[in-house]
């Protein structure tokens, strides 16, 4: 995660990859689940939307299963991204309002994912022709 947070992304997916395996032989659930969202964050940071797609719906599925709010708007958001990049408009705006409105249904106050909802919001209407 500290590499990933000074965009040292591939020594993150080192990192995490290695985490990811461990907790596997251990059978901790909820440690691989927390690796497969660090990984996904990663993927984001490095535009890879099959990678995206792979750590992040596991991760999502996982927290939506368990009831864990939080992971879950930012999932759906990188999940967003990911679909924007493969050319997928209608389901990135999908995920991305889907994100939106969860995270307004908590009561997130989280500025920075806001910043970076509002970020892809844009280049989604940029991308379909609405750039207002």
């Amino acid at each position: 995660m500290a590499y990933n947070r000074i965009d040292q992304c591939e020594i993150a997916i080192d990192f995490g990859k290695k985490a990811l395996e461990i907790f596997k032989a251990l059978k901790e659930p909820e440690w691989i689940v927390h690796a497969e969202g660090e990984l996904c964050e990663s993927f984001v940071k490095l535009e890879n939307p099959i990678e995206i797609d792979y750590y992040g719906q596991r991760a999502l599925d996982w927290h939506s299963t368990m009831g864990n709010e939080m992971p879950q708007w930012w999932l759906k958001l990188y999940l967003g991204i990911s679909q924007r990049m493969q050319g997928n408009l209608d389901k990135a705006t999908e995920f991305v309002e889907d994100a939106r409105c969860y995270a307004r249904a908590m009561a997130c106050t989280d500025v920075d994912f806001f910043t970076d909802l509002d970020e892809e919001t844009a280049k989604l209407f940029e991308l379909n022709g609405n750039p207002e």
